[in-house]
């Protein structure tokens, strides 16, 4: 994580002619193993003829201190600034040791440059001056394995930390406007592996009142030694079987649940209008807002309050009109047989409830276990006060390669009513031979059977509840024939004339020169005729080279046509522009929009625009990211701060450096400082630093690392970088002439340094305004270099300047 090409260009001069002389201009080895080198040869090379005295026992670096990189035993320890003492040798300083990760013995004496050799037996040094590279060959036993700043685990630590998630939309039609904005915002604190979160949800309409919503509030830490999450506040049951609303109480669960993969839960719909705003119901509370462009939509990872509670989804286009459709929950249930999740306990009291009953207090007990390897048994109880009661137990089945099926059944216990019903689910799913794939689902309640929520219902009408739901899934992953997928959904309420189906099909293929997508959904209500729809979206995306591409579509919604094309394109390495026209077939109206989405380093920007030939305007703008407070100032993040998260820094207040993290790229602020969003618990997390994003004259110690954190951790590495001032001297004598090629260059001490590798040219790879240079005329005469050293340019590999060599008397020690 280095730049060697560089340094190789730069000196190439050099090494190509030390390396000619080794090869072709020495005499056969003496008996003590030294090489001879003719050094009337060396003078008809440019080069001081003393340097055969230097190099006779091997390559070996000048004497003085030099960056070099660092192996042990063929790995890689990054680079270091050594010493190296007047035989060229490394001296093995207890920085040295601790960078190689070795096991010595103490010294028997001080010394500032002990050999390696001498604190490790057995040992041994190569050099590769080339290449800047020093590799040490140690036995086994003494390469330390632990203690390593990159290999143990971090616990603890303490930050505050805020996500936001903001946009806002203005729409101007029919002589009227309506501005709309949606925040979503999450603050929490991590300290000692607890966990803080408060998450609300604020929305403000010209036409609607303020509105706030809190999804949830909590606290919770990991006793890795139990392997349990202790949760409480304003909770969400986790793994119940149980349609439970949110609770104010405590809740135990298995730390395995909580894995960063996500809930995997997907919402699969279509947009017809751009800008359209996707709100995600669950138990009647939003849990997920968003803006999709117009088309086909998929929203991933859905933050859900139950495995067991159906998804109401509210698709709001930018004319106010809006759509509904029901995800069931038997479509996001696993399809594949996992470990069962353990032991989780809850207890709380109802944190609201729309009916003119009390709040009831909640408690629930969940299990799971592995009956075979190909059978998984889950069970639950709860109950609400003395009123209610309710247990459920679950079979999941592999009878064979390639089906998995689910049964489960619920029952309840109204002791307000005196009644009691029972809900039935069966889902089954199907992985064919043949690269098909069905799934199916059904769920039957009887009318007796009550949620709990549907328990204090002031209006207990037996009619109006759902008396089943079912689905039907085909499926064919990627194939030479494309991706496809049919689904097919209805549910009947006890009211026969109450009941709705929704069907839906997509298809998408990529051919060489571009990529087709199909998608149709149609919606059928008993109940209410202007809820029914239909709608159909073809589209097609064709490359034109770079990363720009241009996608066209035909969209017709309920009989009503629109058409038009998009240009899309990488504006900068960090942002994405695009611009559309369409037309609607039907009402003879023409329309436009563009938008910009924009990596800003330290937040993600959107802006978006629409406008159309009937004086109809949409304006949008969404601002995603998170901040973090911590000892050493507030740091922004263009990510969500996930549980476990942490801060990365350089010992250098150096902005703009680009460090890879496993949630994305992230840049240092202006203090050296960037947020580390999100780090999976309990497994390794590289951290890789962009060499090439580092001002010219700066390189790192080792550019990249490992993080493996407890979960809630809040992690702290910081990068140690080396500062080297590079210069390239054009050197006059006194006489005027320009200084000899070959001629030697030494320090105060008489180190030798460099050699000039052209007339009147030298290079100092580490300069510093307190460094005395001379250059070795003759064995009997040397000149002092002379210069001013102008403010240094950090984004320069080397610097240029002009300097003279004014000739001094008497001899360099």
């Amino acid at each position: 994580m280095f730049r060697c090409r560089r340094r190789t260009i730069v000196f190439a001069p050099l090494i190509y002619s030390i390396c000619h002389l080794c090869a072709a201009q020495t005499l056969p080895p003496t008996p003590s193993g030294q090489l001879e080198f003719d050094a009337s040869a060396l003078r008809t090379y440019g080069l001081d003829g003393t340097l055969a005295d230097y190099f006779a026992s091997g390559a070996k670096f000048t004497p003085g201190e030099h960056v070099v990189a660092l192996k042990v035993n063929g790995v890689t320890r990054g680079l270091i600034r050594a010493r190296f003492n007047h035989e060229g040798q490394i001296c093995t300083t207890p920085e040295v040791i601790d960078r190689a990760r070795l096991i010595t013995k103490k010294p028997e004496q001080e010394n500032p440059c002990n050999a390696l050799d001498a604190l490790l037996p057995g040992a041994s040094v190569t050099y590769n001056t080339a290449n800047n590279e020093v590799a040490f060959l140690a036995p086994s036993d003494a390469v330390s394995r632990g203690e390593s700043a990159k290999d143990v685990a971090i616990h603890g630590g303490t930050a505050g930390m805020l996500n936001y998630s903001v946009f806002g939309t203005r729409n101007e039609y029919n002589n009227s406007s309506r501005n709309n904005i949606n925040t979503t915002l999450e603050a929490g604190l991590n300290f000692n592996d607890w966990i803080i979160r408060s998450t609300q949800l604020l929305s403000d309409a010209s036409d609607e009142s303020f509105n706030h919503e809190s999804l949830y509030t909590y606290a919770q830490r990991t006793f890795a030694d139990y392997g349990v999450v202790a949760q409480g506040g304003e909770i969400n049951v986790y793994n119940s079987p149980f349609s439970i609303p949110t609770l104010y109480g405590l809740q135990i669960f298995p730390e395995t649940g909580l894995n960063g993969s996500g809930s995997g839960v997907e919402v699969q719909g279509i947009a017809r209008s751009s800008q359209a705003r996707i709100d995600v119901r669950q138990n009647n509370q939003l849990i997920y807002t968003t803006l999709v462009p117009a088309g086909p939509f998929t929203l991933k990872d859905l933050p859900i309050i139950s495995n067991n509670a159906d998804l109401d989804v509210t698709v709001v286009e930018s004319d106010n009109a809006q759509q509904r459709f029901t995800v069931p929950a038997s479509t996001f249930r696993g399809q594949r047989l996992g470990k069962p999740v353990g032991l989780s306990v809850a207890l709380g009291r109802v944190k609201e409830i729309d009916t003119p009953f009390s709040k009831p207090w909640v408690g629930s007990v969940s299990d799971g276990w592995l009956l075979a390897m190909n059978q998984r048994l889950e069970a639950g109880v709860m109950f609400a006060d003395n009123r209610y009661y309710a247990a459920s137990a679950s079979l999941d089945s592999l009878p064979v390669e390639g089906i998995s099926t689910r049964m489960e059944i619920i029952g309840a216990v109204d002791n307000d009513h005196q009644r009691d019903g029972t809900r039935q689910l069966f889902d089954a799913y199907w992985s064919t031979p043949w690269y098909l794939a069905f799934s199916a689902g059904l769920s039957h309640r009887d009318k007796n059977y009550r949620e709990l929520l549907e328990l204090y219902n002031a209006e207990d009408d037996t009619e109006a509840y759902e008396k089943y739901e079912t689905h039907l899934g085909v499926s064919l992953p990627g194939t030479p024939a494309g991706v496809l997928s049919l689904t097919w959904y209805r549910s009947e309420y006890w009211d026969e004339s109450d009941a709705s189906e929704r069907l839906s099909l997509s298809w998408s293929k990529t051919f060489k020169y571009a990529s087709l997508n199909v998608s149709w959904q149609t919606g059928i209500s008993n109940s209410d005729s202007e809820d029914d729809e239909d709608m159909l979206y073809i589209g097609m995306s064709v490359p034109l080279g770079g990363s720009a591409y241009t996608s066209s579509w035909y969209r017709e919604y309920n009989d009503k046509a629109s058409y038009g094309t998009r240009l899309s394109s990488r504006l900068t390495e960090n942002s994405d522009i695009a611009v559309g026209v369409q037309r609607d077939q039907d009402s003879d109206i023409n329309s436009w929009d563009a938008s910009l989405n924009s990596n800003l380093h330290y937040t993600t920007m959107s802006l978006s625009t629409s406008s159309d030939s009937d004086s109809n305007h949409t304006y949008s703008a969404t601002l995603n990211g998170g901040m973090v407070a911590h000892q050493n100032g507030l740091t922004f993040s263009p990510y969500k701060v996930s549980d476990t998260f942490g801060v990365v820094s350089l010992d250098k207040p150096l902005s703009g450096v680009e460090i890879e993290t496993s949630r994305g790229r992230v840049w240092t602020d202006f203090r050296g400082q960037a947020v580390i969003a999100a780090i999976p618990p309990y497994q390794k997390n590289a951290l890789n630093l962009n060499t090439q994003s580092l001002p010219g004259n700066v390189d790192v110690m080792n550019g990249k690392t490992y993080l493996n954190t407890s979960h809630g951790a809040v992690a702290s590495w910081q990068f140690e970088t080396l500062s080297q001032r590079r210069v390239m001297f054009t050197l006059t004598r006194e006489n005027g002439q320009p200084l000899p090629r070959g001629t030697s260059i030494v320090n105060s001490k008489g180190d030798y340094i460099t050699s000039a590798p052209e007339d009147g040219m030298v290079f100092i790879n580490d300069v510093s305004p307190d460094d005395h240079f001379y250059a070795r005329l003759s064995a009997d005469a040397q000149c002092e270099l002379k210069y001013a050293l102008p403010e240094e340019a950090p984004d320069t590999f080397y610097e240029e300047i002009v300097g003279t060599c004014r000739d001094v008397t008497g001899k360099i020690q």
